[in-house]
């Protein structure tokens, strides 16, 4: 008699309070401490394992399309370290994303973008990079 054994790796998130979806509610210019309301923007991000997905929910024609950018992340030490973007369009494409401009619609200045954790937990969330101060709701 023969046996099989299959072996698996569950894969749990152990990211805290940073595990799941936030909406961005708010974003200052830290150049000229200026606020804008972006709960009307439809950006929310998602977090799990070590992904960050950005997603832009914006109608289009009429028809809902989901424009996103995955990332690699670090949470430690009071930082958020992003990295590796790729951008996705739902049913159309995936690719790697090369240049800046491709992030910056989301606030970001570079493609390893790097935060300080101002405040985290079960509720509210608020990112501070170099030029921007992100406010997000758990969602």
């Amino acid at each position: 008699m023969s046996v099989l054994s299959a072996g698996c790796d569950l894969h749990t998130s152990d990211n805290g309070d940073l595990d799941g979806f936030w909406q961005l509610t708010q974003m200052d210019t830290l150049a000229t401490n200026r606020s804008g309301d972006m709960l009307e923007s439809r950006i929310y991000w998602s977090v799990q394992g070590n992904m960050l997905e950005m997603r832009d929910l914006h109608n289009l024609h009429g028809v809902d399309c989901y424009l996103t950018l995955n990332f690699r992340f670090r949470h430690e030490q009071g930082k958020l370290y992003l990295s590796e973007p790729i951008a996705n369009i739902r049913d159309i494409s995936d690719s790697v994303v090369t240049s800046p401009a491709t992030v910056k619609f989301y606030g970001l200045s570079r493609l390893d973008e790097e935060f300080d954790v101002l405040q985290l937990d079960g509720a509210q969330m608020r990112l501070q990079s170099a030029y921007y101060r992100f406010h997000f709701r758990r969602y």
